[in-house]
C-alpha cells in the first residue's frame, strides 16, 4: 500500500481528524494496561495502529503529531517511571524510523513491512533503555523473544492500519458515498 497523494483539508478538520485519532490511540494503549500479559514490559502495541494510519493518511507530520501527544498523554496518566521511559524511547525511535523510511522511499513502501520494522525498531528502543537501567544482561534474553513478538504485532498493527486506510480513503475521510459530498471542502 502507498500512500495517498496529500490532499488539501482545512486546518480545523486537520486537527480533528488528528486529535481523534491520537484519541483512539490513547484509549487503546489505556485499554492494553487492563490485559495481564506473561512478561513484565510486553504488550501487543496496537495504540501504534493510529500513528502508522496517519502517516499513510496525511503523511509524516500526522504521524509524529498523533504518536507523540499519545506518548506524552499517556505518561501524564500512568505516570513518568520506567514504563514510560521505555514506552517514549520505543515509541519515539519508531516514530523516527517510519518517518525517515517514508520519506526515502517518497511514500511508496508497504505499510505491512514499514508497521513490522517500526516494531522491531520500538522493541530496540525499549531494549536499550532496559539494559541501560538495569543491566545488559538482565536485558539480553529478552531480545529474540520481543523480535518474534515484535514481527507478529507489527504485522497485527499494519493489517489493522491498512483497513483504517482504507476505509477512510485518499481524504482521510469515510469513503464511500459520502466522500461526494465532502469533495466541496
Amino acid at each position: 500500500m502507498t500512500a495517498f497523494p496529500a490532499k488539501k483539508i482545512s486546518p480545523a478538520r486537520r486537527v480533528a481528524l488528528w486529535g481523534l485519532m491520537a484519541a483512539m490511540a490513547l484509549a487503546v494503549n489505556q485499554l492494553e494496561l487492563l490485559i495481564p500479559m506473561p512478561l513484565a514490559g510486553v504488550r501487543p502495541g496496537f495504540a501504534n495502529i493510529f500513528p502508522m494510519a496517519g502517516l499513510f493518511l496525511w503523511g509524516p507530520a500526522a504521524a509524529v503529531s498523533i504518536g507523540v501527544v499519545r506518548i506524552l498523554l499517556g505518561g501524564l496518566i500512568n505516570g513518568w517511571g520506567f514504563g514510560f521511559l521505555c514506552s517514549a524511547a520505543g515509541g519515539l525511535l519508531s516514530l523516527a524510523a517510519s518517518v525517515l523510511l517514508y520519506r526515502l522511499f517518497r511514500g511508496d513502501v508497504s505499510i505491512l513491512w514499514l508497521s513490522c520494522f517500526s516494531a522491531l525498531v520500538h522493541n530496540a528502543g525499549q531494549l536499550a533503555v532496559a539494559g541501560f537501567v538495569v543491566g545488559w544482561r538482565a536485558v539480553a534474553w529478552y531480545g529474540p523473544m520481543m523480535v518474534s513478538l515484535g514481527l507478529i504485532t507489527g504485522l497485527t498493527v499494519g493489517i489493522l492500519a491498512g483497513r483504517i486506510v482504507g476505509l477512510l480513503g485518499p481524504s482521510g475521510q469515510r469513503a464511500g458515498r459520502n466522500e461526494k459530498s465532502h469533495a466541496s471542502h
